[in-house]
């Protein structure tokens, strides 16, 4: 079972552009962090994982960076001694570059009204090829997203018995792994807009659970 998790809100204006960049998380930190346990919770007590007393086995992984970092540590922390949930934490965070969010490159920590002159409208329209300056393209965002997703999958199969995967990422990661797992064609990975602090249980169609 894998479960990916959007951070939650960030202490920047709105409409900048923070990709790669490490940014500060707003001040309701932990009261969204304790509804992303609960929420993570309910899912698992839905399908049955840590119910019966048998100390399901529970694996995280992270983007290093700190927004998701901070809400991985608080995540492990919280599983790990739920009094309602039978859950065995496998040993520490495992964080992967591959799970960052894109790499705007130039355009990092500025407006999208503001790089509008600077190529802004021209990648706009060729979004789906075309690499931001001194940045990253969707294609290679989609590449190595999908790649950290596949590598889990074969870890997870060689595995003797089931988990619990969490993840915890962000926006454009996880509009990447649902395209995959779901077939879609990369431009409609946009056809999910993960929230901040959400929860979404996927689905490889090539694993059971």
């Amino acid at each position: 079972m894998i479960v990916l998790v959007r951070h939650t809100r960030v202490a920047v204006p709105p409409g900048t552009i923070y990709g790669h960049s490490d940014v500060q998380l707003a001040a309701s930190f932990v009261e969204e962090a304790e509804a992303v346990v609960e929420g993570l919770k309910r899912l698992l007590n839905e399908h049955g994982k840590g119910v019966d007393g048998a100390h399901y086995p529970v694996n995280i992984h992270s983007s290093p960076l700190s927004r998701c970092s901070r809400l991985a540590s608080h995540i492990r922390q919280r599983l790990g001694s739920s009094s309602e949930l039978a859950l065995a934490i496998q040993g520490p965070i495992s964080f992967d570059d591959r799970l960052r969010e894109m790499n705007f490159g130039d355009w990092e920590n500025q407006t999208w009204l503001g790089i509008r002159d600077a190529g802004g409208e021209t990648w706009g329209d060729n979004w789906e090829t075309q690499a931001t300056p001194n940045g990253e393209s969707f294609p290679q965002l989609f590449e190595r997203t999908c790649a950290f997703l596949d590598a889990l999958i074969a870890v997870t199969e060689a595995r003797t018995g089931d988990s619990v995967e969490v993840v915890v990422t962000h926006s454009g990661v996880i509009r990447c792994l649902h395209a995959h797992v779901n077939g879609l064609a990369r431009r409609e990975a946009f056809s999910l807009s993960p929230e901040f602090g959400s929860v979404h249980l996927l689905k490889p169609p090539h694993r059971a659970n």
